[in-house]
């Protein structure tokens, strides 16, 4: 009940505002839990990862899961990928192409480019595309943020018919081995949807620390993506067969109600 409390003592001032209707909505984003205990207008609920990065290498290679990363991994070596890391355009229009091709298997609408290309151009140095190659096609890519005291995984895509290579594993391990030569000794891995089974399983292979956070939300409310009614699953059946250049379309439309 304490943290209850503290809770409501804390949100006094600000859903006050949101009642004069200074505030659309007030949403706090705690990094434990506790603050949920008792609270029912939680609207969201992640598992965060983290991965300790003090032990050597060859330590950290160890405990990643040995069927669904080690292997991979060594499968990618084979398969001869390589990597490149920067921030050039060429390489975020790569990115960029398969982030849709992502949110079209995820049947969502994608975030729009310029999203991304803020990104680059805010934080300059500090953010990094790196693009996982066969022969010089891309097949996979994230995007990480570096600075001081952090590294951050922020976002991945994929191609689904190159899975099979091991793409993001491998630049997983080259994320890793690059945040482990800076001199970090955590990995943030993000945070992920308790409803993601396979990114939090994908997450937790790595020999990661798992928490669960919980966001909430003042009034409550629905995302555009979330939920199973007529409209949302006719809107996920659209996502998932428009064109690309459609898909990017309906992001930059989209983002301003669900970005």
């Amino acid at each position: 009940m304490e943290n209850l409390a503290e809770l409501q003592r804390l949100l006094e001032a600000p859903l006050e505002e949101q009642r004069k209707g200074q505030w659309k909505y007030v949403e706090l984003r705690p990094i434990t839990s506790a603050y949920a205990n008792g609270v029912e207008k939680c609207v969201e609920e992640y598992a965060f990862h983290r991965l300790d990065l003090q032990p050597r290498l060859a330590d950290l290679y160890q405990k990643f899961d040995g069927d669904s990363i080690r292997r991979r991994i060594q499968r990618a070596q084979r398969a001869g990928l390589t990597i490149e890391a920067g921030r050039s355009p060429e390489l975020l229009e790569e990115f960029y192409d398969l982030h849709v091709v992502t949110r079209r298997r995820q049947k969502l609408p994608p975030h729009p480019k310029f999203w991304f290309q803020h990104m680059l151009n805010c934080l300059g140095q500090m953010a990094t595309i790196r693009v996982a190659r066969k022969a010089g096609r891309p097949i996979a890519a994230i995007l990480t943020i570096e600075n001081q005291r952090s590294f951050i995984y922020k976002y991945g895509c994929s191609d689904a018919r190159f899975h099979n290579l091991g793409g993001m594993p491998f630049l997983f391990w080259n994320m890793i081995q690059s945040a482990k030569a800076a001199g970090h000794t955590q990995l943030d891995m993000g945070r992920s949807r308790v409803e993601n089974h396979g990114l939090v399983t994908f997450k937790d292979h790595w020999g990661t620390s798992r928490q669960k956070l919980v966001y909430m939300r003042y009034p409550p409310h629905k995302d555009i993506t979330d939920g199973q009614t007529y409209p949302l699953r006719m809107a996920k059946m659209v996502f998932g067969s428009c064109p690309n250049r459609i898909l990017r379309a309906i992001g930059r439309l989209l983002y301003p109600h669900i970005g």
